[in-house]
């Protein structure tokens, strides 16, 4: 399966091995090597859902945080490709939490259902 990001492969192995540990600096090495480009939300957002082997753990830590901005922005573009119109509030939060896992922070839960 061709990725998006085929043509700079080793940066992206290496910047999904730093995300599964710790999301923000996988995600900063990723456009300090120029995978990503530097406040692009809809980039981070293609990336997350599209490049395999991302921990889905880590995408609900780094689109919970609640300090920064980016992530928030992420945030409300990783949840507009859901597609929920139409679904039971139940079955639409089992599809939610199908592309991330959500942190075990009240806090942070509510803001992602939000």
């Amino acid at each position: 399966m061709q990725t998006f990001y085929e043509d700079k492969e080793k940066d992206v192995r290496i910047g999904i091995n730093h995300f599964n540990r710790k999301p923000k600096k996988g995600i900063n090495y990723l456009i300090d090597t120029g995978v990503l480009d530097e406040y692009d939300a809809e980039g981070i957002c293609k990336f997350l859902r599209e490049e395999p082997g991302i921990n889905k753990q880590k995408i609900g830590e780094y689109l919970g945080d609640l300090r920064n901005p980016l992530s928030m922005d992420v945030l409300q573009l990783f949840v507009r490709t859901i597609p929920m119109e139409g679904k039971e509030v139940d079955d639409a939060l089992r599809l939610f939490q199908t592309f991330f896992r959500m942190p075990g922070e009240a806090q942070k839960i509510e803001r992602l259902v939000e």
